[in-house]
């Protein structure tokens, strides 16, 4: 049998290709639905591994340096509620920019 793309054992349950779950940064690029724009955000919802900054040419930095990062700075944790810590307010981590330049920072100082 070949391997197929994807997570094997497990990938959502927490271990993928036989590794704990990490920090992860998500992007849309040139969506119709935000005028063109493009969405970013830092999700530590599998887990936590890497603190991480997002900085784009224009828009707003993102930083997380922790797994409990402020919830407009990043997803949490297990935050699959889409509420922060899953009774707080709603979640606001993803970020739009009308800039199509973004620097990724991994353990930013």
């Amino acid at each position: 049998m070949s391997p197929t793309p994807g997570c094997q054992n497990d990938c959502f349950g927490g271990i993928a290709f036989g590794k704990a779950p990490c920090s992860m940064t998500e992007w849309t690029f040139d969506s119709a639905k935000i005028g063109g724009r493009h969405d970013y955000d830092i999700s530590n919802i599998q887990g936590f591994s890497i603190a991480q900054r997002i900085i784009p040419d224009k828009g707003e930095t993102l930083t997380c340096e922790k797994a409990k990062c402020p919830c407009k700075q990043a997803y949490r944790p297990g935050d699959t509620s889409g509420t922060c810590g899953g009774t707080g307010p709603v979640d606001q981590a993803t970020r739009e920019s009308a800039g199509s330049g973004f620097t990724v920072v991994y353990c930013p100082q």
